[in-house]
């Protein structure tokens, strides 16, 4: 039988079919020995994050340097015969500053790709960036050291699927961290993630906490954000829609039976995380700037001001075609800088959500408009 495995072949099936989510592509199959009673199914991994998958992913991708996250597991103690014994105590670490030298790095940052150049220039901007003290310095270092949206629905995904075996969720380990040749920010990658559907559905929908991340996450702008690919994630694979037909054939697969107890994890899971982040997250996307009435400036820029839900990925301007720079104040509220024509300017603006839908209904506004006179 697959054992563990299992979990981590539907939870790769959700991240793929989510997207946006680094994952592997694993299979079942049956390895026959020469003793008969060692035969068994098994779990055949793929190409894991190396350079035939970086290259598969991004621009140079096996150019960039990946990293694993990990503990130090050692021995306290020796045997009668005055050898080791095996671990029996784990020194772990956040991701944080630990100065200029990278051997100060290398034990719980491991090199996996590129070896030969042994650069830890990525993940020392990185723990540079994370042992920031204020929100000021985080919105200002952080954003320069990941790509914080990548970062967001990575850490989305494991805290829907209860991993606990994994950083900011329980333990400082199981992440390969890899530094993207294109801009040099760091990407997390979800890695070993048996470990699933362990925390109890109603867990807290941002993770386990406690770590540098952790207080990133807590930011408001970066809250809404981890809230909207919850949302998505759940929507678009993490359902029992979507992930029944998979869990019935590993299970007929495999000989084992366990659907049922998926299921109703993913159900109980999803439906407390889409109730939390609705109550905490309320509000129609419109415009408030002047109580949503037309208004003149002699100002040549305004900071137009709105709410927004969670479902709000993107706002366009649709007179100009372009999607605004927001800026998030809290879980609801944001602000724009708009440039005027001197006279009359109709500003339209769009929202869409997490898959470039545009929002609206009757009973939920996606868009709205207001008229500001330049004079």
């Amino acid at each position: 039988k697959v054992g563990a495995g299992v979990n981590e072949l539907i939870i790769n099936q959700i991240a793929q079919r989510a997207g946006g989510i680094p994952t592997t592509y694993e299979d079942v199959i049956f390895v026959e020995t020469p003793r008969p009673q060692e035969s068994s199914l098994a779990q055949l991994r793929t190409a894991r994050y190396g350079a035939d998958y970086l290259d598969g992913q991004y621009e140079n991708g096996a150019q960039g340097a990946t990293h694993k996250f990990e503990l130090i597991y050692y021995p306290t103690t020796v045997r009668a015969d005055g050898f080791k014994s095996p671990y029996s105590a784990v020194q772990g670490i956040d991701v944080q500053n630990m100065g200029e030298d990278k051997e100060a790095y290398r034990f719980n940052f491991i090199p996996t790709n590129n070896r030969d150049r042994d650069d830890f220039t990525g993940v020392i901007r990185l723990g540079e960036a994370f042992s920031s003290s204020t929100d000021t310095e985080r919105r200002e270092k952080i954003p320069e050291a990941i790509d914080v949206d990548q970062w967001m629905r990575a850490f989305a995904f494991q805290s829907l699927i209860g991993v606990a075996d994994t950083y900011n969720m329980g333990l400082a380990h199981n992440l390969v961290l890899y530094t993207r040749p294109s801009d040099g920010r760091v990407l997390a990658f979800p890695w070993d993630l048996d470990h699933g559907f362990f925390y109890t559905p109603t867990a807290n929908p941002l993770g386990a906490g406690g770590t540098n991340l952790g207080s990133f996450i807590n930011m408001p702008e970066n809250r809404r954000l981890f809230y909207g690919h919850l949302d998505d994630i759940i929507k678009t694979a993490f359902n029992t829609t979507d992930m029944a037909p998979w869990i019935a054939h590993l299970n007929d697969l495999t000989e084992n039976n366990y659907d049922q107890r998926f299921l109703n994890y993913i159900e109980r899971r999803g439906s407390h995380v889409q109730s939390d982040i609705r109550r905490k997250v309320r509000g129609n996307f419109q415009i408030t700037s002047n109580g949503d009435n037309n208004f003149e400036t002699e100002m040549p820029t305004i900071t137009l001001e709105g709410t927004g839900g969670f479902e709000v990925r993107k706002v366009f301007n649709e007179t100009s075609g372009r999607a605004l720079n927001l800026t998030w104040t809290d879980l609801n509220v944001w602000q724009a800088e708009i440039p005027l024509a001197l006279g009359e300017n109709v500003i339209v603006l769009q929202a869409v959500d997490f898959q470039g839908n545009d929002l609206g209904t009757i009973f939920s506004p996606g868009g709205d408009t207001i008229k500001v006179s330049h004079t």
